[in-house]
């Protein structure tokens, strides 16, 4: 093979190249109107679901209440003497508005009680007022599992619990209350309830 047979080679595969390189230039100037919007509905489509998954939850709560009770022949009566206390029943108010186009949720709801050192007193499964009925003679209340959001409104919930035992000869120390919850992500999402002064 001579010097002049191996540039033979390399220019023409030089000559195919180019020859493909236009080929595919063409073709993509024919198509290249179909190519424009299909990456424009590409865009649309990631860019509206983005935008209908901002907005944030938000929490207001109002009216926090605490008894400490002790047990007396006709029921319970409040007491000022944490020691007297056989239970603690608690009570607010609590609004959630979601700004978001999307639906969410929130799921394994508790009510929990802090000391000033973040320490976890407490905890409790908080209750829906709303549920409350009469049933063989007792009261019954539902828990609060989950709480669905639709989009851009807002839910009310009259929030009860209590605490006995254990949980209950913890709560001498409290200083801080929190909702915490898990949202539709699977992301703790943590609020303060009320801050003992």
């Amino acid at each position: 093979m001579t010097i002049f047979q191996g540039a033979d080679k390399v220019s023409e595969k030089k000559v195919l190249k180019t020859k493909l390189m236009k080929e595919i230039l063409d073709i993509a100037l024919k198509f290249q109107g179909i190519i424009g919007a299909t990456v424009g509905v590409i865009a649309t489509l990631i860019v509206t679901s983005l935008i209908k998954n901002l907005g944030k939850i938000y929490t207001y709560f109002r009216s926090w209440e605490i008894k400490f009770l002790k047990m007396t022949g006709t029921g319970g009566v409040a007491t000022s003497l944490f020691e007297e206390a056989s239970y603690c029943d608690y009570s607010f108010e609590m609004e959630i508005i979601n700004t978001s186009e999307s639906p969410k949720a929130l799921r394994d709801i508790k009510v929990r009680f802090y000391s000033n050192k973040n320490k976890l007193l407490a905890e409790s499964i908080p209750k829906d007022e709303s549920t409350r009925r009469t049933s063989a003679g007792t009261i019954k209340t539902d828990q609060i599992k989950i709480i669905n959001l639709p989009s851009k409104q807002m839910v009310y919930f009259k929030i009860i619990g209590s605490m006995r035992g254990k949980e209950l000869k913890n709560l001498n120390k409290w200083k801080k209350v929190y909702l915490e919850t898990l949202d539709n992500r699977g992301r703790k999402v943590k609020r303060i309830i009320y801050k003992n002064p």
